[in-house]
């Protein structure tokens, strides 16, 4: 109707004055009416877009029902003919002629097979015809969309975590064995058969040894139950070739679905609740596997930045500015608002930044590990802590305070020197690897 029309139509004003009618007609054992694509049709072509048509033909409806419809016999009869003939022709022109330049030829076609069978058959059999094939043409065309909005892997994609040199260096070596699958839309059989291709491919690519294969749901907003199967093969798959398959960030009702099928979590399916915790946990298996994760657990601080100080014989003159602490965990080391007063190194522990909600709520954007240092950016900025900074176990933390790092200018411009050169390097690193996700995921 807005496409004969040409403008906006209100559809709840006119279904609620269509039910009003309908309502007062009964009243007076009136006929049911309703909207007429054809009757609006006729109308438009003709020329006659004013209320003057419906008021007309509400008082040939009053007419008949005062004084009888015997006058409507004085209607020619060919006049009422050829307007309807005009009409279904002016039709056939639209979706025949017209429609051959402006639909795909597969949809051109499912127009063709509901004329033919309206012709043939019956009206409301060709429109039964037409809705089936178009569901059909539906879940063809719909299973050709890429399930997988993009593909990464741990040597491109970090978690958002801060690791040691040398556990960077480790990732950045065996990071290959990470795969992310990133999928968006709505996953049926159609487009989960497509998904176990790939993930098929990527296990039997000799070329290529997976340890983990992490799907990531964060834009998926459908689950078909038909789609169950598929994830089954895949766990089947990840058997055979001893990979682990890790799930992020599905929702709930999707989860719900998956379990129902038999899909759940175990030792070999790894179910996390954001993409960031998933391949943090793929990051530290890798780390097991090669021997990394432990590196820097019980090492001195004077011994991790031995490795990357750009002049080790310094380090002594460094450490004296610094003042230890041993907090214990859940312990507030900086909250956000507060001023920049501080930068640590962490010699041993884990820290969590931490952002709150308006509800509340807490949500990690960051983890720091032994080997890093933390308040770096609003130290040298000067600008109020942005989030919180929170010690998830017992830490140990040599703290930099502001005024020592005046007074390390002042008496040992070297060594502040050789600070600033290596906070520089620290935050050049954490660049490139943001730059290169960003790269890939654009790609």
């Amino acid at each position: 109707l807005e496409l004969v029309a040409k403008h906006d139509i209100d559809l709840n004003h006119e279904l609620r004055v269509t039910g009003i009618a309908n309502i007062v007609a009964g009243l007076g054992g009136g006929p049911v009416g309703y909207h007429m694509l054809g009757a609006t049709s006729l109308a438009q072509r003709m020329g006659a877009k004013t209320r003057v048509v419906t008021i007309t033909a509400g008082a040939i409806c009053g007419l008949v029902l005062l004084v009888g419809g015997g006058f409507i016999s004085y209607l020619p009869v060919a006049l009422l003919s050829s307007l309807l003939l005009v009409l279904g022709l002016s039709f056939l022109v639209d979706w025949i002629y017209d429609a051959w330049f402006k639909l795909p030829k597969s949809e051109y076609l499912l127009v063709m097979i509901s004329l033919v069978v309206i012709a043939l058959v019956g009206f409301l059999e060709g429109v039964m015809v037409g809705i089936v094939a178009a569901t059909i043409l539906f879940v063809v065309k719909y299973s050709r969309v890429n399930t997988v909005r993009d593909t990464l892997n741990g040597t491109i994609y970090h978690a958002k975590v801060d690791r040691p040199a040398l556990q960077r260096e480790l990732l950045k070596e065996h990071g290959e064995a990470i795969h992310i699958f990133r999928l968006q839309g709505y996953i049926f059989f159609g487009t989960s058969d497509k998904l176990v291709s790939r993930v098929r491919e990527l296990f039997e690519d000799a070329r290529i040894r997976e340890n983990f294969v992490l799907l990531d749901f964060h834009r998926v907003y459908g689950f078909d139950s038909s789609a169950v199967s598929s994830f089954m093969r895949m766990r089947q798959l990840a058997n055979q070739h001893d990979i682990h398959l890790v799930i992020t960030q599905v929702r709930g009702s999707i989860l719900q679905q998956m379990e129902r099928g038999g899909f759940y979590a175990d030792d070999r399916v790894h179910i996390f609740p954001t993409l960031d915790h998933g391949v943090e946990w793929c990051e530290n298996m890798l780390l097991q596997i090669h021997e990394g994760s432990t590196m820097f657990i019980q090492t001195s601080i004077k011994s991790q930045l031995r490795g990357t100080f750009p002049k080790p014989e310094l380090i002594e003159k460094l450490l004296s500015y610094l003042e230890r602490m041993e907090v214990e965990e859940n312990f507030y080391l900086m909250r956000r608002g507060d001023a920049p007063q501080s930068m640590y190194f962490i010699e041993s522990g884990r820290l969590n930044v931490l952002i709150e909600s308006n509800d509340g709520e807490m949500t990690r954007i960051r983890s720091i590990r032994s080997g890093t240092v933390v308040g770096e950016l609003g130290l040298y900025l000067k600008s109020e802590r942005t989030a919180n900074v929170i010690t998830s176990q017992k830490s140990v933390l040599y703290r930099l305070h502001l005024d020592s790092m005046k007074k390390m200018e002042t008496k040992d411009p070297d060594v502040a020197s050789a600070l600033h050169e290596w906070i520089a390097k620290q935050l050049a690193e954490r660049m490139a690897d943001n730059n290169r996700a960003i790269e890939a995921l654009l790609d």
